[in-house]
């Protein structure tokens, strides 16, 4: 298993280009990502840990659609933690996500 840890890196955005296409966790917490554009690249990836970032709504997660394997999900402290319904559309746009952690 390859697992990265990016986090408390201030990162605005990802470049999928720069990262292993082998990584099967990322840790992404404590930046400042709106979007999950440049994951979708990363086919291997299970668990992803977006917590305490700026991600408004489910819609900026829409990315990650193309990561089938993806099981784990951490949306602690983003905006859209607060939206109603947002596990249940969560886990709509991803089915694949068996644990959300908000």
């Amino acid at each position: 298993m390859v697992d990265v840890d990016m986090s408390h890196n201030a990162l605005f955005h990802m470049k999928s280009g720069h990262l292993l296409q082998s990584i099967r966790k990322l840790k992404l917490n404590d930046n400042r990502l709106r979007t999950c554009d440049g994951i979708e690249r990363l086919l291997q990836l299970e668990e992803l840990d977006l917590s305490n970032n700026d991600i408004q709504d489910v819609q900026d997660l829409a990315p990650l659609a193309s990561c089938t394997n993806l099981q784990r999900l951490a949306l602690v402290g983003n905006p859209l933690t607060n939206v109603e319904g947002c596990q249940e559309r969560v886990l709509q746009l991803l089915p694949s996500v068996i644990h959300i952690l908000l």
